[in-house]
């Protein structure tokens, strides 16, 4: 038997309530709904089902946002060719994806995350929430060395110390319903992008945040500028070292 659809004639009296219940604490359902507005939660449970939703996804603030995509910490890492199998990784937990570029997927079975492989040997590990260096660096020890994909300490170590942050998003919850806003003036000079009122936090003030290229590049030169300056002074010292004897051409 199907449940009764008909309501009350106050059914907009109680959808403003509903409302202003929901702007008041986002996490009510719909039982916790009934008992506030002293409604018999059987006959109601559709309707303010309903209301949720619609104060979820057309509410008068909300100017249809999507949620971010970048909900969890980003870290970049690599593995060089040679030092890990990618015809191993798929009988050790690894997924074959069906896009294109053909990288590998490993869903962390402690849900720490998962991490994307591509050919060219880039890895993605995203880290849920809350994020750290640790936990990403547990993230792949978990998808490399507890699946046997490396055994090698020194390698496991070379591939642990290229992993840095990428980007990431945080909120900052208020006590109310924000305005949906998003402001991207800082986003090209800075990589920061400030959400307000998002779908995903509608009372957070979300700050998405990117490690710029231009960063990892004048790291990475420092890098570089510090190997050739090691190989430098040590062809320096080898030919002060060994010093080669001058030839007297004049001698008889």
């Amino acid at each position: 038997m199907t449940e009764d659809n008909s309501y009350p004639s106050d059914h907009v009296s109680i959808r403003a309530q509903t409302f202003k219940l929901l702007d008041e604490n986002q996490l009510l359902t719909a039982k916790y709904l009934a008992k506030l507005l002293n409604k018999p939660y059987k006959f109601y449970r559709r309707y303010l089902t309903n209301l949720r939703y619609q104060w979820k996804y057309h509410h008068e603030n909300e100017q249809g946002s999507n949620p971010s995509s970048s909900h969890n910490c980003k870290y970049l890492g690599l593995v060089k060719e040679g030092e890990v199998s990618r015809i191993e990784a798929v009988n050790k937990g690894w997924e074959p994806s069906k896009a294109r570029n053909r990288f590998l997927v490993f869903h962390d079975p402690s849900k720490l995350g998962r991490i994307a492989w591509f050919e060219t040997g880039l890895l993605v590990l995203n880290v849920r929430p809350v994020a750290n260096e640790g936990k990403a660096k547990q993230l792949f020890c978990n998808g490399f060395f507890q699946t046997g994909l490396i055994s090698d300490v020194n390698v496991l170590d070379a591939c642990v110390s290229r992993i840095r942050v990428h980007s990431g998003h945080t909120p900052f919850a208020t006590s109310q319903r924000l305005p949906k806003t998003t402001i991207t003036a800082f986003a090209e000079s800075h990589g920061i992008t400030i959400k307000l009122g998002d779908r995903s936090h509608p009372n957070c003030v979300e700050v998405l945040w990117e490690v710029q290229r231009e960063v990892e590049k004048v790291g990475t030169l420092a890098e570089g500028f510090v190997k050739f300056m090691d190989s430098f002074s040590k062809l320096v010292d080898g030919a002060n070292g060994v010093s080669k004897p001058l030839r007297n051409d004049y001698s008889s």
